[in-house]
């Protein structure tokens, strides 16, 4: 098993570090359970709508049901937010901590095998993106953990990590969301990015593409479709900004809303100010 350096150096708020070591510890218990799952058929079977209005698979719950059992082992109160279950409050002072959780990011990708998906938890003391203060991202197939504290930095395997300093479009590698873009002015947006930078990819794990801004792995990411869930934004966004990344809406503005299983945004994450402001000029 891979050996993991510890997210945790440098934490002074006892609390913050007790919920990111439960963070920590419920992603591996996910990527564990998961993995005995992964591309097989009993993995990919149908389990009906989840709460955020997607298919819910097997994986998807047996990612899930592994948090909640972890959790309980801790003897929390917390109020869970979910992709797939919505709501649910352990404790006798649930309002006192929120975990949200998106279980299985690329669940397609994981039932049929293609080795990009992972899970993403976060902790907060209320539902906006601005109040996270704890985040985890851990990558199923290679075991790469992504951390984040709030005003701590990022981390991938415990090392500190910083975004790309490409600042020009012929150089950059771009992360692009296309499932959803299925309207002609979503993806005529796109074309002038597409003419100008290095290569494109899209690889189906929002979370994890995320997190590859944060370390330089691709210089930018864009989902202008307007679909992708707050919830499943909620712990790359604190990721990508402690490790000195921008990330705002598909208009350029400060990403302010409320973390439910259904609200909605477009979405624009870049290295650096001047790379994003390249991107925002060549969209708008």
């Amino acid at each position: 098993m891979k050996e993991y350096y510890s997210p945790l150096k440098g934490l002074r708020d006892e609390v913050l570090v007790e919920w990111l070591k439960v963070l920590v510890e419920c992603a591996r218990s996910v990527r564990e359970a998961v993995l005995k799952l992964y591309g097989t058929a009993e993995g990919g079977e149908r389990l009906g709508l989840g709460a955020g209005g997607d298919l819910t698979l097997r994986i998807d719950k047996l990612a899930e049901d592994t948090v909640v059992e972890k959790m309980l082992e801790y003897d929390l109160s917390f109020t869970l937010l979910s992709e797939e279950a919505g709501f649910r409050r352990f404790g006798v002072k649930p309002e006192e901590a929120y975990i949200i959780l998106d279980p299985l990011d690329g669940s397609l990708n994981a039932s049929r095998g293609l080795p990009f998906a992972a899970t993403a938890l976060a902790y907060s003391k209320n539902l906006s993106l601005e109040s996270v203060e704890a985040a985890a991202v851990m990558d199923i197939v290679h075991g790469t953990l992504y951390t984040a504290s709030k005003g701590q930095g990022a981390f991938k395997d415990g090392e500190p990590v910083k975004p790309s300093n490409r600042t020009s479009l012929e150089e950059v590698l771009l992360g692009v969301d296309l499932c959803k873009c299925k309207d002609l002015a979503s993806f005529s947006k796109l074309m002038p990015i597409f003419k100008e930078v290095r290569h494109v990819r899209h690889l189906g794990a929002n979370a994890l593409e995320l997190c590859y801004v944060s370390d330089g792995t691709i210089d930018a990411y864009i989902d202008l479709a307007g679909r992708l869930r707050v919830l499943d934004l909620t712990a790359p966004y604190l990721i990508v900004t402690e490790a000195g990344g921008i990330v705002t809406d598909g208009e350029g503005r400060n990403l302010k809303s409320p973390i439910t299983a259904s609200e909605k945004v477009s979405i624009i994450a870049s290295g650096n100010k001047a790379l994003h402001r390249t991107i925002f000029e060549r969209i708008r």
